[in-house]
């Protein structure tokens, strides 16, 4: 099953790139940088991120998957983070220089003769001029995301998305991240 950005998605991520980041906010996005809802303004472009999720059968028993939506915030939505002291200024000033996908693929076989591959968009990483920033889905199986502050963009320190797939002797998983660069407008 594939879970990743649809083209619009990739557009309005696209058109970040020569931005100049002004701030990171949410209605709810607490200290520890996690949130159902997060908005991101650099420069003319603002995004609303949503968490969610979406119910489907594709390991053989119908589970919640997450998924982020896309959108734009509107002035309330702005308005009620300010209010409430919920924006982050770390990076403030910096362009955004690429965006890059975080994409997991996790495969599962097993002896039930039951094998799957399960593709999904983790979330994206904004190179910045000294830094990054990345917005990324909290786990596979709720609609929580979180913030990431990094000096050095490395996939290997983006905290890893939390699944509820574990192995053992009967039952195999493999888990490959990836980071994609979305080419710029």
């Amino acid at each position: 099953m594939k879970n990743i950005f649809s083209k619009s998605n990739l557009e309005q991520l696209r058109k970040l790139i020569g931005q100049k980041h002004l701030f990171v906010a949410g209605p709810t996005l607490w200290e520890y940088l996690s949130s159902d809802l997060i908005f991101i303004v650099c420069g003319e472009q603002q995004l609303l991120l949503q968490g969610d999720t979406f119910e489907d059968s594709f390991e053989g028993f119908k589970a919640d998957y997450s998924q982020i939506k896309f959108g734009y915030p509107d002035s309330t939505d702005l308005d009620n983070s300010l209010q409430n002291g919920y924006v982050y200024y770390l990076h403030a000033g910096e362009v955004v220089t690429g965006v890059s996908i975080l994409r997991e693929t996790i495969r599962y076989s097993g002896d039930d003769d039951l094998s799957w591959e399960y593709v999904t968009d983790c979330g994206f990483i904004l190179e910045l001029t000294n830094g990054s920033i990345v917005i990324s889905k909290l786990g596979h199986h709720d609609e929580m995301l979180q913030v990431t502050y990094m000096d050095v963009t490395s996939i290997a320190n983006i905290p890893e998305t939390d699944g509820h797939f574990e192995a053992d002797l009967n039952h195999h998983y493999s888990v490959i991240r990836e980071q994609i660069t979305v080419l710029g407008v």
